[in-house]
């Protein structure tokens, strides 16, 4: 994919993600991703890599990624439970690949630890 923003979005959250939530219950209409396997995936992004949200009663279960992304900001997951890098690269212009908050991530490159 070339010039794409962002490259990946999952998110649990319509229109925009806030900066605090508390857990409900779940119910018949709480989002559910899970067991989702993104490879092969090359991308370039102007503004954004892209963005993991689950809810703090569903988190995204399951991500696998095999890609390799260029965008000038981090990748951002939040509310996830195994997710897994394998053989990523998110070459962003400045700072660190991913800004991790809540979220379990195996396979974080060295300059993300």
């Amino acid at each position: 994919m070339k010039d794409v923003d962002p490259a990946i979005t999952i998110t649990c959250y319509y229109p925009k993600v806030p900066a605090t939530d508390t857990a409900r219950e779940v119910g018949q209409g709480t989002p559910v991703f899970r067991n989702i396997h993104i490879s092969n995936l090359t991308a370039t992004c102007p503004r954004s890599a892209g963005i993991i949200v689950g809810l703090p009663e569903s988190a995204v279960e399951n991500l696998c990624w095999r890609m390799c992304i260029s965008p000038p900001r981090p990748v951002f997951p939040s509310g996830t439970r195994g997710m897994q890098l394998k053989n990523v690269t998110v070459d962003v212009q400045r700072g660190r690949p991913f800004l991790v908050q809540d979220a379990q991530v195996e396979g974080l490159p060295a300059e993300n630890r």
